[in-house]
């Protein structure tokens, strides 16, 4: 209710004010970061990643990783900076990191700060997932379903999941 958001933001003030100034830096440092998905080795990963994840339904797989094209017979996409994950990563980040402040002396925090990493994982690997899933969705259903429809919305399902799990694990 909103007399319970008022009531927990009243009673961590601090935790509120962070978030802000989180949420104002936030894009600049995500722009800064978009120069490590053209570090080759995360390219590679990931490229390479979605390309075994094909393989379990066709043989048809072009990859093209110096331009970082991949796709399922005709239907090829080029991921570039927004598709690499940074952003979905970073999102998860700042959930746990909110998470993990406001409940801290309810929290193990030498177990709870395991979150962040298994977030990190669980959201590089949910990208490789999306992106893989968006190929197949867009060679074998539809290319205009995948591309206007699934690409972002899975993008913010998963990073939901991944978010809201870990809480509940946390």
């Amino acid at each position: 209710s909103p007399a319970a958001w008022a009531g927990m933001i009243l009673d961590h003030k601090w935790v509120a004010v962070a978030i802000i100034g989180a949420s104002i830096i936030l894009p600049d440092t995500a722009r800064l970061l978009e120069r490590l998905w053209l570090w080759d080795p995360l390219t590679g990963v990931t490229l390479s990643s979605v390309a075994f994840l094909l393989r379990a339904s066709s043989d048809q797989i072009f990859l093209d990783s110096q331009n970082r094209y991949i796709g399922l017979g005709d239907f090829i996409v080029e991921i570039n900076t927004t598709c690499s994950g940074y952003q979905g990563i970073g999102l998860v980040v700042a959930v746990l990191v909110a998470y993990l402040v406001i409940y801290r002396r309810e929290l193990r925090m030498s177990r709870a700060l395991l979150l962040l990493p298994i977030g990190i994982l669980a959201s590089f690997a949910m990208n490789i997932l999306r992106i893989g899933m968006l190929i197949w969705i867009g060679r074998n259903i539809d290319p205009k379903l995948a591309l206007d429809g699934f690409h972002s919305y899975a993008g913010w399902l998963f990073f939901t999941i991944v978010s809201m799990g870990l809480a509940a694990a946390g």
